[in-house]
């Protein structure tokens, strides 16, 4: 005989009652984590916006002065015709500056361009800028807008004496002048000669 005599087995079984009690409790535990995690989420997210907003920078909002002279002049030579010929910022271009800038180099380029583009409304607008200060011993930028969103821009103005010389056209090989274009423009087709020698 055995000196242990093993404990008498025992042939019950869970039942069904215990075994749902057991899952209720587990889908509980979850739910209670589930809002816990969602209540700190909101407040981390409250106290890391009103994080931001306390250190946020304030707008600085400038007005401009009443006297200011307007930003930007437009001239165009008849009513609604295109291109429109921009100076901009306004104030600094005198009269006889926007003149010799219109003879010298936006009429020049604006009748070349309309003269070597298949619809002469595509080009809308041509913006004389003086740079300040100039750049890279330049006064002026001088843009060409086109309505198919195409533009194209130079620099141009002698900064060290102040000269704005003939504007010649800058081709990719031989440039094509129009004889119309070359009795206008003698002054460019000379200009254009003596640099493509």
């Amino acid at each position: 005989m055995d000196p242990i005599q093993s404990a008498p087995q025992s042939d019950q079984q869970p039942t069904p009652r215990s075994k749902g009690a057991g899952k209720s409790l587990v889908i509980l535990m979850i739910v209670a984590l589930m809002a816990i995690s969602a209540i700190l989420g909101f407040m981390a997210n409250d106290y890391i916006s009103n994080e931001v907003a306390n250190n946020f920078p304030t707008p600085l909002i400038v007005t401009p002065k009443p006297e200011e002279e307007p930003a930007v002049e437009v001239v165009q030579t008849q009513e609604g015709s295109l291109p429109a010929v921009v100076f901009t910022p306004g104030g600094l271009f005198n009269e006889a500056l926007k003149a010799e800038l219109n003879r010298k180099v936006v009429n020049p380029m604006k009748d070349y361009e309309l003269s070597n583009i298949s619809n002469p409304n595509d080009l809308v607008a041509i913006v004389v800028e003086k740079l300040q200060p100039p750049s890279a011993g330049y006064i002026y930028s001088i843009s060409s807008y086109y309505q198919n969103n195409g533009s194209g821009g130079f620099l141009y103005g002698n900064e060290a004496d102040g000269s704005i010389p003939i504007w010649i056209p800058d081709c990719m090989g031989k440039c094509q002048f129009t004889e119309s274009y070359s009795q206008k423009y003698p002054e460019v087709i000379e200009a254009y000669n003596q640099v493509n020698q």
